[in-house]
């Protein structure tokens, strides 16, 4: 069943209201992919529901926050040992149980752990999940997006015109109406406004001016989150250095090109005139097959690249990703997958620059790949291709 997420912006994502949850989905794991975006719920022995900082609303989580309220689900089969747990580490506190909305399963609320326990109090449980009560921290303020520079000095450093918007937590305890930002930088300090109902979305700090240097964001309860601004591309480079880059406004554009100085762009060092850059496509690990298919018949399988040795053998998988990138040499327009169960058809080129099909006639390999995705794809552009493979053909 198809599922259309809606402003994705942010990480709140919007649109599977629609899917109903069931027991089995809980236990055994649920994994949605579409064409960019993957999504995977690993099964868990019980789920913790709290706050979320950023909507309001209770949502599951991969660990408790102390002095916090939340709300956990647990199967039927766990429920004495999660009381157990929770009779060692709850400071006396009253939990309620009720019968959960799936079958075979409880719901434990008023579960608000209090904020000074400590590993040793952990240590004095004997159940077998008290490993999962370990503390989380909360994250504050989240960075979203933004160019990053710098990699090995930190994780904020970011290229001047490519700073991060902000996700604000909301902090509805106090009754507030606004949310208020306090900005430290550049030889003084900004203040700014949230009204509480805007909070879920980004602020878009990409369209404040930055100079160079160190800024810090806070907020009422909330921490403090500090990132650098710089005009080069790594540290000490000169400002303005290089005549190649990405020209941007409010956004940056995908292909590098010379530039006039003093135009708005995220600049490189000097290169030869020749320079171009490569079209690459990201395309996921668990695909079966690629195909890469040209206006004139040029077809190309390919095989995705292999995970380096030295990371399969020292991070786990979920660091390096689940997709694969590959370089798309110059005439290809269109990118056939396969799955066991699906293909789907995606176009490397915009509408605009996308060519009209013009096989040769002996092209019948072209033809039939065409052909064998011909539903896969839409539109009057992969039409134009599928009605050129079927006159080869004939």
């Amino acid at each position: 069943m198809p599922y259309e997420l809606t402003d994705p912006y942010g990480g709140l994502y919007g649109g599977l209201e629609g899917l109903e949850v069931t027991a089995h989905q809980l236990t055994n794991g649920l994994v949605l992919e579409g064409d960019e975006l993957y999504l995977e719920w690993m099964s868990q022995p019980f789920v913790f529901f709290a706050e979320d900082e950023y909507s309001g609303d209770f949502v599951s989580v991969s660990a408790f926050s102390p002095g916090e309220p939340h709300i956990l689900l647990v199967p039927n089969a766990e429920l004495r040992e999660v009381r157990s747990v929770l009779g060692e580490i709850a400071d006396n506190v009253r939990i309620v149980e009720r019968k959960a909305p799936l079958t075979g399963w409880t719901l434990i609320k008023n579960v608000d752990l209090k904020l000074a326990l400590t590993s040793g109090d952990l240590l004095k449980g004997s159940g077998p999940h008290v490993a999962h009560f370990v503390p989380s921290t909360r994250r504050g303020i989240r960075f979203i997006g933004g160019l990053r520079i710098g990699s090995d000095l930190g994780r904020h450093h970011y290229i001047q015109g490519g700073v991060p918007d902000w996700l604000l937590p909301r902090d509805v305890s106090q009754g507030e109406v606004n949310l208020r930002v306090t900005l430290s930088g550049d030889g003084g300090s900004n203040f700014h406004d949230f009204p509480l109902q805007e909070t879920l979305r980004p602020f878009p700090a990409r369209l404040m001016p930055f100079n160079d240097g160190i800024y810090q964001l806070s907020t009422p309860d909330r921490g403090k989150a500090t990132f650098t601004v710089s005009s080069a591309l790594w540290e000490k480079q000169a400002p303005h250095a290089g005549s190649v880059g990405h020209r941007c406004d409010a956004s940056a554009e995908s292909e590098a090109k010379l530039l006039a100085p003093g135009a708005p762009a995220i600049r490189g060092a000097k290169a030869p005139e020749e320079l171009t850059l490569p079209r690459t496509l990201l395309v996921p690990r668990r695909v079966e097959e690629l195909v890469l298919i040209g206006a004139q018949g040029e077809l190309l399988p390919l095989d995705l690249p292999d995970v380096p040795d030295w990371i399969s053998e020292r991070l786990p998988g979920q660091v390096y990703g689940y997709c694969a990138e590959v370089t798309v040499p110059e005439g290809y327009v269109w990118a056939i997958q396969r799955w066991q169960h699906r293909t789907t058809v995606k176009s490397l080129e915009s509408s605009e620059r996308t060519s009209d099909p013009a096989p040769a006639i002996g092209d019948t390999e072209w033809a039939e790949a065409v052909l064998s995705a011909a539903s896969a794809g839409s539109g009057l552009l992969w039409g134009a291709y599928v009605t050129a493979a079927r006159e080869v053909l004939k």
